[in-house]
């Protein structure tokens, strides 16, 4: 089996890498959304493995581009992720056109599991009225608004920490 992973973290790729080489499978890998398609073009996978948040393309974009692309859109998508891990994020994911989300970390033998699931499976078939972009930009956009206030709020407290040991 030939797998696609996508991420920005080169220890993340190679970890995944090494498990699924371990396991007898075939793996490229790209360190964004845009990277990742001019590959599988090339060398078309049989399950691809993504991030959430990377720069240029990140997941959600990937997901969508991915789908609407006529060669590639049958090819099972798995977004493990360790960023955005919400229940809003699963259904953000689910609507972008991914097939399962999977929070890191996650167990190496039950992860191989899934994945060799996942690609002898059929894709997940999304409603196109979530799959509509302009719906699943709306949801990535409020999720991203609601992920920076979090960290605003973390930032803030850290820093009234500090003030106070002045």
């Amino acid at each position: 089996m030939r797998v696609l992973v996508v991420d920005d973290a080169e220890e993340n790729r190679y970890v995944l890498q090494v498990l699924l080489e371990g396991h007898d499978h075939q793996v490229d890998h790209a360190e964004n959304g845009r990277e990742a398609l001019n590959i599988a073009r090339l060398a078309k996978p049989d399950v691809l493995v993504t991030d959430a948040t990377m720069p240029i393309m990140g997941g959600f974009e990937l997901c969508r581009s991915w789908k609407a692309d006529k060669d590639l859109g049958k090819i099972p998508i798995i977004m493990y992720t360790a960023t955005l891990t919400e229940p809003s994020d699963e259904k953000l994911a689910l609507a972008s056109g991914c097939d399962r989300f999977i929070i890191k970390p996650y167990d190496p033998i039950e992860l191989i599991r899934v994945i060799e699931s996942v690609a002898k499976g059929t894709a997940s078939e999304i409603p196109e009225e979530v799959m509509h972009p302009a719906v699943v930009s709306q949801m990535y956009t409020d999720r991203l608004i609601k992920k920076l206030e979090q960290n605003q709020l973390k930032l803030e407290q850290v820093l009234a920490d500090l003030k106070m040991v002045d």
